[in-house]
């Protein structure tokens, strides 16, 4: 495949996860896509598969980081802590996967 089709096909995946469709609306999962008892034509359709799931993967991730940011500063603006490291964070609990909230502070005493 040459790089012109690659780039073209791997916009056509970023465009693919912005509109919100799958990895699986991949074009090549098409039926009529599918190579033939042919090892070239494997070669080549296997070089579209991966070229355009690049680029639905890379949207994806731009997204995902779109995501985490946003819900950050929200959690900022409300005053509210947030996943991480810092004051006030809760721990992660590695049994469950799930964040408890920091303890309450202890009142100093003596």
């Amino acid at each position: 495949m040459d790089p012109t089709d690659r780039e073209r096909l791997i916009d056509q995946g970023a465009s693919a996860r912005a509109e919100g469709r799958s990895f699986l609306d991949n074009p090549a999962f098409r039926a009529h896509a599918h190579p033939r008892d042919d090892d070239r034509a494997l070669s080549d359709w296997q070089d579209r598969v991966e070229a355009w799931h690049r680029g639905w993967m890379d949207e994806d991730a731009v997204r995902r980081g779109v995501a985490a940011r946003a819900v950050r500063d929200l959690l900022d603006r409300l005053g509210r802590p947030g996943p991480g490291p810092g004051p006030g964070a809760g721990s992660d609990d590695a049994r469950t996967g799930s964040r408890r909230p920091a303890p309450p502070a202890r009142p100093v005493t003596g």
